[in-house]
């Protein structure tokens, strides 16, 4: 069930990116089994190649991710510097190993979903 929940929650992030216009805010929560995510973000954030950190995000534009309490916010500032929050703790500059792990595993999630969809076609 909590394969289908994440499945579902990457689809609906995945229709809502190829719509989304700048300046817009897109939100998904779900919560099922007691397994809570939401998604929030704004503007165009792009991944590495390697598909573990954000390579680029357009100026002013954030993406938070709570999954079961524990939050990550990436921000860029209006000269696209990324700022990162990890529950409540501003990171200046890199992010340790144990955040740095929690972007990954954010990141794999959605990408692998994206490959499911693309296989799909």
């Amino acid at each position: 069930m909590k394969k289908l929940h994440v499945f579902i929650m990457v689809i609906c992030l995945l229709a809502i990116t190829t719509s989304c216009h700048r300046g817009n805010v897109t939100s998904i929560t779900s919560n099922a089994d007691g397994y809570k995510t939401k998604i929030e973000y704004s503007g165009r954030i792009v991944f590495n190649e390697e598909k573990t950190a954000i390579a680029d995000m357009s100026p002013n534009s954030y993406l938070k991710y709570d999954e079961d309490g524990k939050e990550l916010t990436a921000e860029s500032d209006s000269k696209s510097r990324i700022i990162y929050v990890i529950d409540g703790k501003v990171k200046n500059g890199k992010l340790d190993e144990a955040d740095q792990e929690f972007l990954s595993h954010a990141i794999k999630i959605i990408t692998k979903q994206q490959a499911k969809l693309k296989a799909g076609k």
